[in-house]
């Protein structure tokens, strides 16, 4: 079921671990491109909000701090959420809409609209180093650790003060601990892996945007245990994919539907299971 190529390492992502912990055919599903994948509205709502913040770090990145409040600054980074908006939501099938193309587009623009005006974004003494930056890093036999982190900062405590953030939206305001390196393998796969490229132990925060506009900055920064587990579980995770095996899936989860998972089309325990 996995797709590979000999001689070529196979990539673990956070995202992957993620993928296992809902669903072992749904993590198995992640490591293929021959099974057809849908967007949700969800999933087109965060990507385009992501691009948006993408377009502000990188400008502040090459062209140090500006608050794009309004004028054409903000119109850039509007037009640059919405060149995704309009990409991902093509892929959405007509059944998959919460809403509807209109105001899932205004709720992106309402999401920009208040990190910029409500100044949520990192303060002026926050220098950013890495915009959407991408690691590819040799792990164990046949498999590399992949990822992207949307934002590096540089903070004001020293050259050694590295924050990794991760942009979030969401349709409610997160639970308490749902950023816990205890229940989330993102924290800790991508400070090993910042770690591991610059000797750096960073800081981890997640920058959390509901819906409602109620937005959060938690810190979540993993303990060297924390770290260690995630990574054995991504020993156990890679151990089950090289098996060969066909996995099991998991219809009994809340996440298993059509608005939850991209291969439910394709999946004999999604659509087809009646």
């Amino acid at each position: 079921m996995i797709d590979a190529e000999v001689g070529i390492n196979r990539r673990i992502r956070q995202s992957t671990l993620g993928a296992f912990d809902i669903c072992l055919r749904r993590g198995q599903y992640e490591l293929t491109t021959s099974v057809p994948r849908t967007n949700s509205e969800a999933s087109v709502v965060g990507t385009a909000y992501h691009a948006g913040l993408e377009g502000y770090y990188t400008i502040r990145k090459e062209n140090g701090f500006y608050q794009p409040t309004e004028g054409p600054l903000m119109k850039a980074i509007l037009d640059v959420a919405h060149e995704a908006y309009v990409r991902e939501a093509m892929l959405i099938p007509d059944t998959g809409w919460d809403t509807d193309w209109n105001r899932a587009w205004d709720k992106v623009v309402d999401m920009l609209d208040h990190y910029f005006r409500a100044k949520r974004y990192w303060p002026e003494e926050y220098a950013v180093i890495g915009v959407e930056y991408q690691f590819t890093i040799p792990w164990i036999d046949g498999w590399d650790a992949h990822g992207t982190i949307d934002l590096v900062l540089l903070g004001p405590d020293g050259p050694e003060d590295h924050i990794l953030v991760d942009h979030k939206t969401a349709g409610k305001r997160w639970p308490q601990g749902k950023e816990s390196p205890r229940k989330n393998n993102q924290p800790p796969f991508y400070c090993w892996a910042w770690e591991q490229m610059t000797g750096v132990p960073p800081r981890f925060v997640f920058d959390v945007m509901p819906y409602n506009l109620t937005f959060e900055r938690r810190e979540a920064t993993p303990t060297s245990n924390q770290i260690e587990l995630v990574l054995s579980k991504a020993k156990q995770v890679t151990a089950l994919l090289d098996s060969g095996l066909e996995l099991p899936a998991n219809p009994g989860s809340m996440l298993c539907s059509a608005r939850w998972c991209r291969f439910w089309d394709h999946c004999p325990h999604g659509a087809a299971a009646k």
